[in-house]
């Protein structure tokens, strides 16, 4: 019997036995109750078409569709054939009409928004809106809106005294309104909502009032009386079941028995499998947990058992699998994140030297300053190249960050501008600049970011025009957005072209990669700085007739920042300082060297950070130059010990070629004076030198 199908054909005979006893039972009580319980359920039947009625009823008014109207209808005919009661006949009457004159009522009012006088009374105000928003008055603007406002409060809570603070505003609105053509639209709009008003107070502002209130007195006065006719039946009925009801307890007493042998032979086993169920379901995350089919009493139930067991061991399979893929690819992101720092770190020390040297030999040297400008250029070209794919790097694993800092747009886009001077002069290119931004405009935002991308986007507009071509830049900023376009007459961009060109390494054209040049990365950093500052870029071209590249990005206009006056005689002109030098790299050591030397600054030479810690001397030195990455010491670990050993520290500056996500601010924060990026700009560090001892 450890079969669940053998049971279950044991308990069919059973039920087959009681349901036999059952319908001769209920025959013999339903041939002696059937000419009361007829005239009973007839009343009961116009209690539930009542309640249909006012179910349609409530419907209707809530969805507005006619379908409920004429089930209403439809009801309240059949009703009224088969009621013979002259003041139940008259009340349901009453409910009807009532309920008719409000459907009405309602279809002119408007179903919806768009339809009767809710229509005609929508359009006028949107009408009244516009001309008031074109008047250019704010206060009668503000007034119309509190006009509104007090109108949707009386359509929404039907409560009077917004009618009436209705009535008020359009007293004050009119009184200051003077064009002809705006107070009779205004009229019109008052004399449409009145119109409106009146027939909702006829319909009822609540279900106390109107004819809501005779429909629902209506349908009270049905329900009471058939509930009293129904009430009077009931005990006459109840009397003759009670004197039926002593059949039934032999019935009763089989279904006892037979409930107590389904208890024992079907439910208890299912219920005590439930609970082996219940617990494995209740644990199922535990990779371990299993189901212990020996607690189970059916077969069938033992087969599903085995199944999820399967199941599960297949589940701790995948999940092995999911958790090792999982690590291995973050061990490959960290090794991807420490490829690009080592390698950003590698490139730009040796970049740092030629970029370095080749500026110092430019001044040195000035005959031969064509000779040694395209050096700069290409190595300028290839730091660029660098930076892009650091960036891109960032963008793909999103840790490119965006600050937000205070900056005057004109004067920071004149020095971007700058940089293109050359070009614009050497291919004779019509460069046109057309801005409703002036000089006191102040963001505040990342123009660092925001520049790269103007940058961008005129390089490949310069890139891409011929020469004695034209390129202009539009820029405007409008209710919190910054525009900017940028339209050449180059040689344009394909339309099937025009989907890719925002993917990393896509170029318009590979065939003329080695004509322009690029590696296709510009375009995705500068989609995803506009996403990443909630903006967007696009573009409009034409293959050989040119390009319009749209840049949009929200951000908050701010009061030009106060100027902070630093009285100090510390210029770059007379810098008197003793520097100490901490860098392993001697091409870096005689770099740096050739720029001090060139300030008349004096300066001592510590070959990693062991050896700057034996070196520093309270009063010794000004300020210390600290490379990161050195043997025996690492910079940061030398500036450590250096502040520990002594009491006043003189400022510490790093100058290093880590510059991935966070790298200047992690040094800050560690307890560094300021940050020399490489390879070095001159500039850079002769400001942050004088910065550092101003301050």
């Amino acid at each position: 019997m450890n079969s669940l199908s053998i049971r279950l054909i044991s308990i069919f005979i059973f039920i087959i036995f009681t349901i036999i006893l059952l319908i001769w039972n209920d025959y013999t009580i339903s041939a002696q109750m059937e000419s009361r319980h007829h005239t009973l359920m007839k009343m009961k039947n116009f209690q539930v078409e009542l309640l249909q009625m006012r179910r349609a009823e409530k419907d209707f008014f809530l969805r507005k569709e006619l379908k409920y109207y004429n089930k209403f209808i439809a009801l309240s005919h059949s009703m009224q054939k088969q009621l013979n009661e002259k003041s139940l006949k008259e009340d349901l009457k009453n409910y009807t009409q009532s309920f008719i004159k409000i459907t009405h009522y309602i279809y002119e009012i408007g179903v919806d928004e768009d339809d009767g006088l809710r229509g005609k009374f929508r359009e006028e105000a949107h009408n009244l809106e516009s001309q008031y928003q074109q008047e250019d008055n704010q206060q009668n603007l503000l007034d119309l809106l509190q006009l509104r406002r007090d109108e949707k409060d009386f359509l929404l809570r039907k409560n009077i005294k917004y009618l009436l603070a209705q009535q008020q505003s359009f007293k004050t609105l009119r009184a200051k309104t003077t064009h002809k053509q705006f107070l009779k639209d205004l009229d019109n709009y008052q004399k449409i909502f009145l119109e409106l008003t009146e027939k909702m107070k006829i319909i009822g502002l609540t279900e106390k009032l109107g004819l809501t209130l005779i429909m629902r007195d209506s349908a009270h006065k049905i329900e009471n009386n058939l509930n009293g006719y129904i009430s009077k039946s009931m005990p006459i009925m109840e009397e003759e079941l009670d004197s039926l009801s002593n059949s039934k307890y032999y019935i009763y007493i089989l279904l006892v028995v037979f409930f107590i042998v389904i208890f024992i032979i079907i439910i208890k086993p299912i219920y005590d499998s439930f609970l082996v169920f219940q617990h494995f379901f209740k644990n199922f995350k535990d990779a371990h947990e299993r189901i212990d089919s020996n607690k189970l009493k059916f077969k069938e139930l033992k087969s599903v058992a085995q199944t999820l067991n399967t199941m599960l061991r297949a589940r701790e399979s995948i999940e092995k699998d999911l958790i090792q893929s999982r690590d291995e690819a973050i061990k490959l992101q960290k090794v991807k994140e420490q490829f690009l720092t080592n390698m950003g770190h590698e490139l730009r020390t040796p970049l740092n030297a030629v970029i370095g040297f080749s500026s110092i030999l430019k001044v040195k040297l000035p005959s031969e300053a064509k000779n040694i400008e395209p050096i700069l250029k290409s190595s300028q070209h290839l730091l660029n190249i660098i930076n892009d794919i650091l960036d891109i790097s960032k963008i793909g694993s999103g840790t490119f960050i965006v600050n937000h800092d205070i900056f005057n747009f004109m004067q920071n886009l004149e020095i971007t501008l700058n940089k293109f001077q050359t070009t614009i002069k050497s291919k004779n290119i019509n460069f046109i600049v057309n801005s409703t931004i002036d000089n006191d405009f102040y963001f505040n935002g990342d123009w660092l970011r925001i520049s790269k991308v103007i940058s961008i986007l005129l390089s490949n507009a310069f890139k891409f025009t011929y020469e004695e071509g034209r390129v202009s830049l539009e820029i405007s900023f409008h209710k919190g957005v910054l525009t900017v376009i940028v339209t050449d007459n180059g040689i344009g961009i394909s339309d099937r072209m025009q989907k890719k060109i925002f993917q990393a390494f896509e170029q318009a054209d590979l065939s003329r990669t080695k004509e322009y040049g690029g590696v296709g990365l510009g375009l995705a950093i500068s989609h995803a700085i506009a996403k990443i500052m909630n903006g967007k870029i696009g573009v409009e071209s034409r293959e050989g007739e040119g390009s319009r590249f749209i840049f949009e990005i929200e951000i908050e206009r701010v009061d030009k920042p106060q100027e902070v006056v630093i009285e100090d005689d510390i210029t770059e002109d007379s810098i008197s300082a003793h520097i100490l030098i901490v860098e392993d790299n001697k091409t870096n050591q005689l770099l740096l060297s050739i720029l001090l030397d060139d300030v008349d600054i004096t300066y001592e030479i510590a070959n990693d950070g062991l050896e700057a810690v034996e070196m520093y001397e309270d009063g010794k030195y000004d300020i210390v130059l600290m490379d990161e990455n050195m043997p025996n010491m690492n910079g940061v670990d030398a500036m450590l010990k250096i502040r520990a050993e002594h009491k006043n520290v003189v400022p510490i500056i790093a100058v290093t070629a880590n510059v991935m996500k966070g790298d200047e601010q992690r040094l800050l924060d560690i307890g560094m004076d300021g940050f020399v990026p490489k390879p070095i700009d001159n500039d850079e560090l002769i400001a942050t030198i004088v910065s550092s001892l101003k301050a």
